[in-house]
């Protein structure tokens, strides 16, 4: 959902021809089937149906937007409609399954049209939770790649207990003889015949490339597989499942059942070379559950952004829209892409901060404030806080600042920053325009250490 540039709205030239209107007074989507037309090229039939009603079997979409260019012109019922090409490659390698239903953002919400795209947004959660699966779409294959979803596929299906049992993985003989996966070390193990010397650390820089694709830093990801019952994740045309990739993760990080697995979580992909955004989905995910084990957490809007906001959009305010569907419905904000992301920071601090002189708010109000890029609004964080909360208006600026660097910061930049703003705030008063109560006793002032106001970094 990340439509950022003026050309990519031009994405859907034609659109008229593609798209019937959707009714935003009932839970209606748009549906697809994909084949390959006589002229090469690859056709797209576009049908609508009600969520509660007549909803067949269907295939829900995990992907990137980007790359965005190429952009490919693709037929789509009685018109076209260009795509990116991270999408055009996934559809491709579904061609196969002729008879099958697709859902992709991309092509089953008219972008052009704010209010529809308004309206999806809100129940897109519900849109991954019918699906009888959800497909992840890591990219298109190269030689690395074909070889990492290959050994994973391997270990995890139980073939793997020994150290030469590695040498039973076709693709690896191909791969070592590619000069850049040639073992520079060996590490002691010995397979007759084989060159399993060189697999393990051959193995090591696919491994890792797969798991620090964009994707996994995806804010869209997050709520996508959270509300999934069944996972499919596939790279070019290796499929593998859920459980696999998370057996996978297990087995590097925290299985000591044998000499290679100590090995292959010191060689192979060690702990901290997982990207933080892959290893929080993992652990989410063990908590939401699949299929008959699936379970809706119960999270509000503040916890949530203190657990994602290390992930990443390209359309600012998809970093409170992309995550909606995992918070409560009590809680859930209105999805509105009219609103500026000055305003939207505004409604979602009124949302979130219910005594703004006692929550301890104020850390995660800052890098709410620069993830949306408020910024570039002309307004300043503070003229914002006071817009959010005018009671905030009788009391002194800086008896304000006081309380906010007290109870907030006991990190040396955030104490530096904060020290200069105050600084500011004084020559500012000197002047005549604010009495100054804070010059007695702020030198003396140390931050006291956070307690119970954690900003959920280790989340």
């Amino acid at each position: 959902m990340n439509l950022t540039e003026t050309s990519l709205v031009k994405m859907a030239s034609g659109s008229k021809h593609v798209y019937d209107e959707l009714s935003t007074h009932s839970l209606m989507i748009r549906l697809f089937r994909v084949e390959e037309a006589a002229s090469g090229r690859l056709s797209i039939q576009l049908s609508t149906f009600t969520i509660d009603e007549d909803l067949p079997d269907y295939i829900a979409l995990s992907y990137t937007w980007e790359p965005h260019f190429p952009t490919h012109v693709t037929q789509v019922n009685d018109g076209e409609l260009s795509i990116g090409h991270n999408l055009w490659e996934a559809l491709w390698t579904l061609v196969p399954l002729r008879g099958t239903f697709f859902w992709a953002d991309q092509i089953c919400i008219n972008q052009q049209r704010t209010h529809e795209l308004n309206h999806q947004v809100g129940f897109m959660h519900q849109i991954y939770n019918r699906a009888t699966t959800v497909l992840i779409w890591l990219g298109g294959a190269d030689e690395r790649s074909d070889g990492a979803m290959q050994f994973i596929s391997y270990i995890t299906a139980g073939n793997c207990d020994r150290p030469s049992d590695l040498c039973k993985c076709k693709h690896i003989e191909r791969m070592d003889d590619v000069p850049e996966f040639t073992c520079q070390h060996h590490f002691g193990v010995y397979c007759p015949g084989s060159t399993a010397y060189q697999i393990l650390p051959s193995m090591s820089f696919p491994i890792r490339e797969l798991f620090q694709r964009n994707y996994w830093s995806r804010v869209w990801v997050v709520q996508e597989i959270m509300f999934a019952r069944n996972i499919l994740v596939k790279c070019g045309n290796w499929t593998i499942t859920w459980a696999q990739l998370e057996l996978f993760f297990r087995w590097t990080t925290y299985s000591r059942q044998s000499d290679l697995h100590i090995w292959a979580s010191r060689y192979l992909i060690p702990t901290e070379d997982y990207p933080p955004s892959f290893c929080s989905i993992i652990d989410m995910k063990e908590n939401w559950g699949l299929k008959e084990t699936w379970r809706p957490a119960t999270l509000d809007l503040l916890e949530i952004l203190r657990m994602c906001h290390k992930f990443e959009c390209k359309l600012t305010l998809d970093r409170i829209y992309g995550l909606l569907g995992l918070v409560h419905r009590g809680e859930r904000l209105e999805v509105d892409y009219d609103l500026t992301p000055l305003k939207l920071f505004i409604a979602v601090l009124h949302h979130i901060v219910k005594h703004p002189l006692e929550d301890g708010w104020h850390r995660l109000g800052l890098k709410l404030w620069r993830a949306l890029q408020c910024g570039d609004s002309g307004v300043t964080y503070n003229q914002a806080i006071i817009m959010t909360f005018p009671g905030l208006a009788d009391l002194y600026v800086l008896e304000f600042l006081e309380f906010f660097y007290h109870f907030n910061f006991s990190d040396r930049l955030l104490k530096r920053d904060f020290e200069a703003r105050l600084l500011r705030e004084q020559t500012r008063s000197d002047r005549g325009r604010r009495p100054n109560k804070l010059k007695p006793r702020y030198k003396e002032m140390e931050p006291e250490p956070i307690t119970s106001h954690s900003d959920g970094e280790g989340q």
